[in-house]
């Protein structure tokens, strides 16, 4: 798109036919709205634009049908070239984002769901040269020390971070890893699913919340601190409020109520959604 204008100059379409909702996967939907369901391997994340020595520019793209596609930004979004990863898919594929320098795309795997069944085998990074696609090196997904728990696999859905000789990504096992961007040895990998010592003397642990299916299903609440059903939300803010922990604000139009620590220190709230 144009910048001053926002005239499109160009665009390009890779999986025609994938228009997607919830719905698509809801059995109780209406016919209506499941009608002409794609795959749903949209692209998740944002482009990235880089260029090379030569001066020619390239337009980097993850898709979650596991490709990384890049393309020439400057004519009409012709390929550059095309890598695919991994099988890809609903959750799977390329997912939240990806990381690059001046001459190389860090690329995270999830297959999420259409690892389901072996979840061990979701996940792993990849590092591609940026001129030509080809592989500098893959590094499999480390095995999940969780698999007994609901929620737990080796996928890497989380955006990748990177900076001088580092590369993050973290992992549905609750790790996070440091990853050398020259080799793809993991320097160091901490496991979020512990405790963790507070300001406030109260015991933080990092942990999988999944809620279950109930009849035609539960929705799922988020509190700034976990992800929990809703039903469960509700409990979890009015313990915390009769408690002390938690005053619910009154929200002003378009808001929702906002559930603010308040003692012995002032810390992040959360908020229950449905």
């Amino acid at each position: 798109m144009d910048l001053k204008t926002g005239a499109i100059r160009w665009h390009k379409q890779m999986t025609a036919d994938d228009a997607f909702t919830a719905a698509c996967v809801a059995h109780n939907a209406d016919p209506v709205a499941r009608k002409g369901c794609g795959p749903d391997v949209d692209f998740g994340s944002s482009a990235i634009l880089r260029t090379l020595p030569n001066g020619k520019r390239v337009l980097l793209a993850g898709q979650k049908w596991g490709v990384m596609h890049a393309v020439d930004p400057d004519a009409q979004g012709a390929v550059l070239w095309q890598k695919r990863l991994s099988p890809g898919g609903v959750l799977g594929g390329i997912e939240w984002g990806y990381a690059a320098d001046d001459k190389h795309v860090y690329v995270p795997i999830s297959d999420v769901w259409e690892s389901r069944s072996e979840p061990g085998a979701a996940g792993g990074i990849y590092a591609l040269n940026i001129a030509d696609g080809s592989t500098v090196w893959q590094t499999p997904a480390q095995k999940p020390d969780c698999l007994s728990t609901p929620g737990c696999n080796a996928g890497q859905p989380q955006a990748a971070v990177l900076i001088r000789a580092r590369s993050f990504s973290g992992s549905m096992d609750g790790h996070m890893r440091a990853y050398d961007p020259a080799t793809g040895k993991v320097i160091w990998d901490v496991d979020t699913k512990r405790e963790f010592p507070t300001v406030n003397g109260v015991k933080a642990k990092g942990r999988f919340d999944q809620g279950r299916r109930r009849g035609g299903g539960q929705r799922l609440g988020v509190l700034r601190f976990g992800l929990w059903p809703v039903g469960h939300a509700r409990q979890r803010l009015r313990g915390l409020r009769a408690q002390g922990q938690v005053r619910l604000s009154r929200p002003t139009l378009g808001t929702r109520p906002a559930a603010t620590r308040l003692r012995p220190v002032a810390l992040p709230g959360g908020e229950e959604r449905a």
